[in-house]
């Protein structure tokens, strides 16, 4: 009977999460919610200086980087929230605002989980603001794709949001990421697919070519950072970040968010079989790409 009462309750909830996606998704009934909602709280994003958005790949670290900021007092970051989405769709700065911040209040009382690792930082502001001055979503991959796709989006949100909008692009050892996604994940650690790891190649080398492309345009103040700068010497770029941002450093919040990274980035390259040719391939895309200088299989 308990167990019984176990499902049903977990039938209810699916259903009541299936029903207010459905409900997210009609702009008939979200658009007049989130124009409401984002209006008694314009106060609270008056001050809001920079909009963020990330540039990147499936399993380059971005989520981690993304935690560490929705950490820090003044700063609120979704996850995968799809901002892009509702500019295409003519929600306003304040509408957009509103629901980047529930987001964040939403994934912090999860804990921030995300594949499979916890992303709230211990003792700091996940999911809250003191002050709000910095605003964003990471959802790195799609938002490229959308840009370079979408040239009336690209002209939409630079009308909406003008020279606050920034770029974060985080970069990974392209070797390291194909790995891992090839086999679903470090959470999931799949068989590989047949064809996988070719498929996973396919698929980050389009995304290098997307944002060598929006880096071209140059329509964005965009920051390069490497996920294993980041994990070797967090202090000097999470400084040098900050210093992009223009924001404040409070006491503790460096040494909270070094506590929570890893002591050494995942070498994933090293859990599938590459072929020479594979090697090869991966390696000519690097050397020909200036922001991916410098990674080798081997370093």
């Amino acid at each position: 009977m308990d167990q019984t009462i176990k499902s049903m309750s977990r039938h209810a909830k699916r259903r009541w999460k299936n029903f207010l996606i459905r409900l997210r998704n009609n702009d008939l009934i979200y658009f007049p919610y989130t124009f409401f909602r984002g209006l008694i709280s314009a106060n609270k994003y008056r001050k809001v200086h920079s909009i963020l958005m990330f540039l990147g790949y499936p399993r380059s670290g971005s989520s981690t980087l993304a935690s560490l900021l929705d950490a820090h007092k003044n700063i609120i970051i979704a996850h995968e929230l799809n901002l892009l989405h509702y500019v295409q769709h003519k929600y306003g700065p304040r509408q957009i605002f509103f629901m980047l911040d529930k987001n964040s209040r939403i994934l912090a009382a999860k804990e921030r989980v995300s594949a499979g690792y916890k992303g709230v930082v211990d003792g700091q502001y996940n999911g809250r603001s003191d002050r709000c001055l910095i605003i964003g979503d990471k959802k790195a991959g799609s938002t490229s794709r959308s840009l370079m796709t979408n040239p009336v989006l690209l002209a939409k949100i630079r009308l909406l949001f003008g020279k606050k909008l920034k770029c974060i692009h985080i970069i990974r050892n392209p070797f390291d990421m194909i790995a891992t996604q090839s086999y679903g994940g470090n959470e999931k650690k799949k068989p590989l697919r047949l064809n996988g790891l070719e498929y996973a190649i396919n698929q980050c080398f389009e995304k290098i070519d997307t944002i060598s492309k929006i880096k071209e345009m140059n329509e964005f103040d965009i920051f390069d950072i490497r996920h294993e700068n980041l994990i070797a010497d967090p202090d000097y770029e999470l400084r040098r970040l900050f210093d992009w941002l223009e924001a404040e450093l409070y006491p503790g919040y460096l040494e909270a968010c070094k506590r929570h990274l890893y002591d050494q980035p995942h070498r994933s390259r090293f859990r599938v079989n590459w072929t020479e040719e594979q090697k090869k391939m991966v390696q000519k895309k690097i050397d020909s790409t200036s922001f991916l200088s410098g990674y080798h299989f081997k370093s």
